[in-house]
């Protein structure tokens, strides 16, 4: 807190009561969902189950972020639900050079 360094978590919802972590975890900045709900996100309990997630999440405060994205309609459902980053293969593939190009030219 004192060097201003912002945190964040990992694989969030991986364990058990997840929702006592964020409890205990007063600094944290940014909460990166585990990879898990994005292979439940096609069925109706996994919406469910990742919607109330990121509800829980920025009632603490805390940004959300979603990884492993890799379709348009996985995006279009995190949008409607309030998440606040991406990451995955929709936005990007994987690389070994930062080489992404970030303008529209």
């Amino acid at each position: 807190r004192a060097l201003k360094i912002q945190t964040a978590i990992s694989r969030f919802g991986a364990s058990h009561a997840p929702s006592k972590v964020l409890a205990h975890l007063t600094d944290v900045t940014y909460v990166k969902l585990d990879g898990s709900f994005m292979q439940e996100l096609g069925t109706e309990p996994g919406k469910k189950a990742i919607s109330a997630c990121i509800k829980d999440v920025q009632g603490h405060g805390k940004k959300v972020i979603a990884s492993h994205v890799e379709s348009a309609a996985a995006l279009q459902t995190l949008w409607g639900y309030g998440i606040n980053y991406i990451e995955g293969y929709y936005v990007a593939p994987a690389s070994a050079t930062m080489d992404y190009p970030f303008s529209d030219q």
